[in-house]
């Protein structure tokens, strides 16, 4: 990252790290952690740096060794500009946080599957209210919303506006005002090429109620199908046993929504690839 930053780009993008709260044992280890992130991004101030998965025990460690007096002395300094977390948790121990520091922003999971999990709907709206900006992590919950059964394709191609899985799953996103931003892996530079085109069209309260409506049509086919809710937060990685938790969770919910076909017949490829892969 630190090398692509050169010859201009830095000054042309937004930086933004965590403070990984497990190798912060003492006061000094924030400073320690935060200068080897500077040097290895090649730069002297990032634009976001958040606590990286903050719950209730991860705040009582921030509260006893003083870290946000850290993060206020390291803004102070210039190290860093903008002071957030990103959060697994539930809604009252978000609210919690929230109301523990003068955030600038928060990053959580959110999407229209997961709208009652975690942080929920009620966290999104308060987390705005108090001003604090949102970015919004796991928008097609891990891959899951943009590779949809028949049945939500079949409702997809009826509505009057034309869109990929993909795009109904972010404009749903970028129509609500408390969403500051989102955060989609983006692989190829065709996957790039089409995100940008979809925020383009985007817009707070540009949706219609026929396109709401698709939504909730959308998710309700999804929660008839998925046994598994996982949204690949990952904080069940790694398992000792070596066992890829998340993968075998969406394989099974994939398997799950396809009765037939060469879709099945893919996931049970994919399967068999993992266990290869585990095996070397």
């Amino acid at each position: 990252m630190g090398q692509a930053l050169q010859d201009g780009y830095r000054e042309k993008v937004f930086i933004a790290d965590k403070l990984f709260m497990t190798l912060v044992r003492k006061p000094e280890d924030f400073d320690k952690q935060l200068a080897k992130q500077l040097e290895r991004l090649q730069t002297d101030c990032i634009d976001f740096y958040l606590f990286h998965g903050l719950n209730r025990n991860k705040l009582e460690k921030v509260r006893e060794l003083k870290l946000l007096d850290k993060m206020v002395e390291a803004r102070e300094k210039g190290l860093i500009k903008y002071i957030g977390f990103s959060f697994h948790d539930t809604l009252a121990m978000f609210k919690e946080i929230i109301d523990a520091f003068d955030w600038d922003m928060c990053q959580i999971i959110y999407n229209y599957m997961d709208m009652g999990m975690q942080a929920t709907t009620d966290g999104l709206k308060y987390a705005h209210e108090k001003g604090v900006g949102t970015v919004i992590m796991g928008p097609l919950k891990g891959g899951l919303l943009a590779d949809p059964p028949e049945e939500a394709i079949e409702v997809m191609n009826k509505a009057n506006v034309k869109r990929t899985p993909v795009e109904w799953a972010l404009q749903f996103l970028w129509n609500l005002p408390e969403v500051s931003t989102t955060l989609s892996g983006m692989e190829t530079q065709q996957i790039i090429d089409e995100n940008c085109a979809y925020a383009e069209k985007s817009g707070v309260n540009t949706l219609s109620k026929e396109d709401l409506s698709v939504i909730d049509e959308l998710a309700e086919i999804y929660k008839k199908k998925i046994l598994v809710p996982c949204t690949t937060c990952l904080y069940c990685v790694p398992c000792p046993y070596g066992v890829n938790i998340p993968d075998n969770f969406a394989l099974l919910n994939y398997f799950s929504h396809e009765k037939e076909g060469f879709r099945r017949w893919r996931v049970r490829r994919r399967y068999r690839k993992m266990l290869v892969s585990k095996a070397a």
